[in-house]
């Protein structure tokens, strides 16, 4: 019997949904920066074998090859490693500004009309998730005024964002406290833990 929610694998329409997306970011860029001296695809594919796939370049792609040469090598890759590799890319893309808004956007809507368990968070995460309420607490508890909670929230992010090995202790840990944080800041107490204990 099939699972309601996807936890922990993807299914081949969710995987060819989330390559699609990799396809329109590799042919976005070329697009956008066609003036570009090079091809804008081979140094995202050159920074991805780099940094990302940590493989060696094979500098016979560098020729001005179409993107789609490639996408397919990505996508090749990304086949030969664990479930969450496809996340795990489009977090890269996210964090380097090559996916905006738009797309991570379309990437939610991929996620939940696929029954997947994960959204990119605002934050440039795919972090478990329930319903939409929540996704949007997480994100407006990231943009927190205060500089402590927000740095604690983003730390309890990055714990529950691991695909394997959750440490769900640290995770309730952090968001402990950024309670703590916002807590102490709004009081102007000092972080002192039996006046914070007084504010309870």
């Amino acid at each position: 019997m099939e699972d309601i929610i996807l936890r922990d694998r993807l299914t081949d329409p969710l995987k060819n949904s989330l390559a699609n997306v990799i396809y329109d970011i590799l042919r976005e860029a070329d697009k956008v920066y066609s003036n570009y001296n090079g091809k804008v695809s081979w140094v995202i594919y050159s920074f991805l074998i780099k940094e990302f796939f940590k493989e060696q370049i094979n500098n016979s792609y560098e020729l001005g090859y179409h993107f789609t040469v490639y996408y397919e090598d990505i996508i090749k890759r990304l086949e030969d490693l664990e479930w969450y590799a496809y996340y795990d890319l489009l977090e890269v893309f996210a964090s380097a500004k090559i996916l905006d808004k738009k797309k991570r956007e379309e990437v939610n809507k991929i996620l939940e009309s696929e029954n997947s368990d994960y959204r990119l968070s605002e934050s440039n995460e795919f972090i478990p998730i329930t319903d939409d309420i929540s996704i949007k607490s997480i994100n407006a508890a990231s943009e927190s005024l205060f500089d402590y909670a927000k740095n604690h929230i983003q730390k309890s992010l990055t714990y529950i964002s691991e695909k394997e090995n959750q440490d769900y202790n640290t995770v309730v840990r952090e968001a402990i406290s950024a309670v703590e944080s916002c807590l102490i800041e709004f009081s102007g107490l000092p972080a002192n833990k039996k006046i914070l204990w007084e504010l309870l």
